[in-house]
């Protein structure tokens, strides 16, 4: 596939797969999901004024939201091929690229709170997991760019996890979304979240998961009007780019990029938690009935997740090894 954008290195004569040593001017492409009004969109904008002011206006970053230069899949697939690109997303997606243990930390009802994400991410054996990455094509930057807790919004009201049963719920297309959802008793339905409006609209499906901020951004709440407060993730999206991009620049532009990329990461995460309070006001004042789920209740309802022949790549063990990372003192 390829995309009518300048996603290109801004280096005369470069070809897009044979990047010669860089010492001067860069411009990356960075696509990622949501709309630019959101904590998320106005993470990507700080990260682009901060990499231009540190390296002097050398480093340039052209940021697409709305998935303009292709959905999650489709950007790492490009990664692999070594486009010059910078692409924001869950672990679950990086895992598919031959990592599958990454994937666990999008486990439905995995995490309690942000402090024991931020340990799992943060130790050992998740930067041992980020190199086996690198050595597939894949460069994480950044592992700090919180996307939120993930909610969900249905046309219809949903209570208890019997309520599922057969709705249709927009899923990203990752197997730890559509497997939650299918052990929750729903049919997922992967699609580019450049879509979901119109299928709500139209039938095409009955709800989505995402984060609070990413629902109103969306709209989503004009098409449906029931709000599960359900937190079955605590989502930490990972910022990579392509082996063969990182490889090229400097190690000076190395350093900037993956600084400014946490900076930006801890920017975004602030505006997020100041957000939803006031955000779940606005789709309440909007129409929206909102219910809060027992976290336990949907915990149990999952447990046969971690037995799934879907997840039969997962190192033996890893569940434990995750619950005792994360809950260490």
């Amino acid at each position: 596939m390829k995309f009518a954008h300048p996603i290109a290195l801004a280096l005369a004569g470069a070809a897009m797969l044979a990047y010669p040593a860089l010492a001067q001017d860069v411009t990356i492409s960075v696509g990622f999901g949501p709309v630019i009004d959101t904590p998320y969109g106005q993470g990507h904008v700080k990260w682009q004024r901060l990499l231009e002011e540190k390296s002097g206006g050398s480093m340039e970053l052209e940021i697409f939201p709305s998935d303009q230069l292709g959905n999650g899949k489709q950007m790492l697939d490009q990664m692999l091929l070594g486009e010059p690109l910078c692409y924001s997303t869950d672990a679950s997606f990086f895992a598919e690229l031959g990592v599958p243990d990454m994937s666990i930390v999008q486990a439905p009802f995995l995490f309690e709170s942000w402090d024991q994400a931020e340990r799992l991410f943060d130790s050992d054996w998740w930067a041992s997991l980020e190199d086996q990455l690198a050595a597939k094509g894949v460069k994480v930057v950044a592992h700090n760019w919180r996307y939120g807790e993930r909610q969900t919004l249905t046309n219809v009201l949903v209570e208890h996890p019997a309520d599922f049963a057969g709705l249709k719920i927009r899923a990203p297309q990752a197997a730890i979304y559509v497997k939650t959802f299918e052990h929750l008793g729903a049919s997922p339905t992967p699609m580019a979240l450049a879509e979901v409006y119109t299928s709500l609209q139209q039938g095409v499906i009955d709800g989505l998961e995402n984060p609070l901020s990413v629902i109103h951004g969306g709209k989503y709440q004009e098409a449906a009007k029931f709000l599960l407060i359900d937190n079955h993730m605590r989502t930490v999206n990972l910022m990579g780019c392509s082996t063969a991009l990182y490889d090229s620049l400097t190690p000076e532009q190395q350093a900037l990029l993956s600084e400014t990329a946490r900076e930006a990461g801890a920017y975004q995460n602030g505006l997020l938690e100041a957000s939803n309070e006031e955000v779940l006001a606005q789709l309440v004042a909007e129409g929206v009935t909102v219910t809060e789920a027992d976290f336990q209740e949907f915990a149990a309802a999952v447990e046969s997740f971690y037995n799934d022949p879907a997840f039969s790549g997962w190192s033996e063990g890893l569940h434990q090894k995750v619950l005792d990372i994360m809950n260490a003192e």
